[in-house]
């Protein structure tokens, strides 16, 4: 009876953390930028980031450093150091997005451990997981002596492993399987950690792999100043150490640092009780030690180090790459980021609409991985077009409604991706009535540089809404205007403040909608 009633808990703590979870939808995600030192670290001209980006601070950019997916911060701008030019080859970047709350601690997966018997509590012991494909050796000791494998045993490694260790934790080696690995100290590092049929040189893995690892410590997660990370290898040779075996880090995972961030330990400072030293007397020297190859994705709570200029030069260079995998995968322990998601358009209603009059609307679709829009189509008499950006985990979609005579309408609106498709309700009802001059609009010039002016005009006098959209379907400008008359007008229209790209300008009054697109030039 308490076999079945434990079975019965975990199911249902299992459900409750599935409807929960989105996957792991960021590839960098931080809480704040500055280090514990108040040090603000950039992103700069060497780094190429491959995956989504997501800060609550204020991103440091400076140089030409090239994000290939969105790029979001809660904060209203980035923090602009010398020679700012960074390449946007995604979406143009989002500011003022909502806040993505980190925990302190990872409840969830402390609970699946317990579950699974799996969770470690000793407080005076450090534990050592040595990874070894389906299976794990585990070694604990007294904290604060040398490491000692006599108590050692060895765990396997199930699809939906959860293990959760009260004490510091060390970590190496290769796998196969699904497992989430935490601590509530440091988690060191020792050497590459990666899957099996991984690249043993980047880490990169198939995109058909079922192999997943999450590795989250409530405190720092540490590359350990070992030979095989790099140490001694430094002496003007650190980047440039012909074995790969001797110098630099693969990691093949999620890293989750919860309390604060992932860095480097030992970092050339004299009371570090490490400095690589040469000559006679001996000198602190560069401790340049190879590269971090990370495929998989970054959360941490603060920016941490991975390279100093403490000494010259010291740590490691970079080469970090998303596992798009993650976006679809729930990790064990259901420890997983998302900020409040938009909600996907269910239904259009374009209301009641005069005969032969044209009204517009927009659809908006969210999924949980870039992708690319595909195909969109609707049935007559509502008709739907594709805008930028076509790569993208989100896009809105124009469609308009005609009616060719009175009654009732309703029609599917088609959105294809080659993540996932949708059908989107449309109605609209048609009424008598005449068929009006068009809307005259247009503007100039364009491509402009600050000022542009619409030049519209109107068949029947009545209120006149501008709208700004950018490329993400987002209004940025908006201007009412109460009482315009019949007639042609020009209206002055002013891009202060935002950032060189493509937008949509909207002019609608009444039942009469028209959209241009606009190039801003800065």
């Amino acid at each position: 009876m308490h076999v079945r009633l434990q079975h019965l808990v975990f199911a249902a703590l299992v459900v409750s953390l599935v409807s929960l979870a989105y996957g792991i939808n960021y590839f960098y995600l931080s809480d704040c930028e500055t280090t514990p030192f108040g040090d603000r670290i950039r992103f700069w001209t060497p780094d190429t980031i491959e995956g989504p980006v997501h800060s609550n601070g204020l991103l440091a950019i400076e140089g030409t450093p090239q994000f290939y997916a969105s790029v979001t911060t809660s904060e209203c701008d980035f923090w602009r150091g010398p020679g700012y030019n960074p390449g946007f080859h995604g979406p143009l970047p989002q500011f003022c997005a909502p806040r993505v709350e980190i925990p302190h601690r990872a409840q969830e997966l402390r609970n699946c451990a317990m579950i699974q018997s799996m969770f470690f509590a000793d407080m005076a012991k450090s534990y050592r997981v040595h990874l070894r494909g389906d299976s794990a050796l585990v070694s604990r000791w007294w904290t604060g002596t040398p490491f000692d494998s006599t108590d050692s045993w060895l765990i396997t490694l199930p699809r939906g492993r959860c293990i959760f260790f009260d004490g510091p934790l060390d970590i190496e080696g290769h796998m196969s399987g699904e497992a989430s690995i935490g601590t509530a100290c440091d988690l060191r590092l020792l050497d590459n950690v990666v899957y099996d049929d991984a690249d043993s040189l980047t880490g990169r893995t198939p995109l058909t792999s079922i192999n997943y690892l999450m590795l989250v410590s409530e405190h720092d997660i540490k590359i350990a100043n070992t030979p095989a990370n790099g140490r001694e290898n430094s002496n003007g040779e650190g980047l440039s150490q012909p074995d790969r075996n001797l110098s630099g880090i693969v990691i093949s995972a999620a890293l989750v640092a919860l309390g604060e961030s992932f860095t480097f330990e030992q970092q050339n400072d004299v009371d570090s009780g490490y400095v690589y030293q040469i000559g006679d007397p001996p000198q602190p020297a560069q401790d340049d030690r190879g590269t971090v190859y990370l495929y998989g994705s970054l959360a941490q709570m603060r920016r941490g180090y991975v390279h100093r200029s403490s000494n010259m030069s010291t740590g490691y260079a970079k080469q970090y790459r998303w596992d798009r995998r993650f976006a679809a995968w729930m990790p064990p322990g259901a420890l997983s980021f998302d900020a409040p998601r938009p909600r996907t358009t269910d239904t259009l209603d374009f209301g009641t609409v005069p005969v032969g009059r044209t009204v517009w609307d927009t659809a908006r679709v969210y999924l949980n991985v870039v992708t690319t829009l595909g195909a969109v189509t609707a049935t007559p008499p509502f008709y739907a077009t594709r805008v930028p950006p076509f790569d993208s985990s989100s896009f809105h979609i124009p469609a308009r409604f005609t009616p060719t005579h009175t009654g009732q309408y309703s029609g599917i609106l088609y959105i294809y991706t080659p993540a996932q498709s949708f059908q989107i309700v449309l109605r609209g009802r048609g009424m008598p009535g005449g068929n009006p001059s068009p809307m005259v609009f247009d503007v100039s010039p364009n491509p402009f540089n600050l000022t542009t002016t619409l030049h519209y005009s109107l068949s029947d006098p009545g209120e006149v809404t501008i709208t700004l959209f950018d490329v993400l379907g987002r209004s940025v400008k908006q201007i009412d205007l109460l009482k315009v008359e019949a007639g042609a007008h020009d209206v002055s229209l002013s891009a202060d403040g935002l950032a060189t790209g493509v937008y949509f300008v909207r002019l609608q009054s009444g039942q009469q909608m028209a959209m241009k697109k606009l190039l801003l030039l800065k």
